[in-house]
């Protein structure tokens, strides 16, 4: 009898979690980077020596001291966002010693994730370097920029406190 009782018991918490994964995977239409969107890797992927050219050569909307490339390409994701459409765009800044700061932006029609990643800078020192935010409003800007804001009560990593705003293209 309490073997019995104990495998019901398993087999309900089994079914309570595999629904729980099921509407968790349904809730968004969050674009995940891949090869197949937009040409775009897992920032995993992309390499610790991520030089300009690879950059650029993947769609990335490059800050090299203060000299932008793939502007098209903003302009079309901007454009996307005014829509209130799904879309993935990757900015990529890079310091002084010539370091890659990597952002990725996802925008699932309603909310932005960003993923702000500084794991490839030398000079990085003791902050955490890949940091998730998420924001739930955006503002264009006259001089062209995105404006994100409203950070969401809840982020990716508990406990984390999000910026109060992130400014787009990075570093400008």
């Amino acid at each position: 009898m309490l073997k019995k009782k104990l495998y019901n018991l398993t087999a309900v918490a089994v079914i309570v979690i595999l629904t729980a994964l099921l509407f968790n995977g349904c809730a968004s239409q969050t674009i995940q980077p891949s090869e197949t969107i937009n040409g775009f890797v897992p920032l995993a992927e992309v390499p610790a020596d991520y030089p300009f050219e690879e950059a650029t050569q993947r769609g990335d909307v490059v800050n090299l001291h203060g000299e932008l490339s793939n502007m098209e390409a903003y302009e079309k994701f901007k454009g996307t966002i005014e829509k209130s459409e799904p879309t993935f765009m990757r900015f990529v800044a890079y310091t002084i010693e010539g370091d890659p700061i990597l952002m990725d932006v996802n925008f699932d029609g309603t909310l932005f994730q960003v993923t702000h990643d500084v794991s490839r800078d030398a000079f990085a020192g003791g902050i955490d370097k890949v940091m998730s935010y998420t924001y739930e409003g955006f503002e264009l800007l006259e001089d062209g920029r995105i404006r994100l804001h409203s950070a969401a009560a809840t982020q990716p990593i508990p406990g984390t406190e999000a910026p109060q705003e992130v400014v787009l293209p990075l570093g400008m």
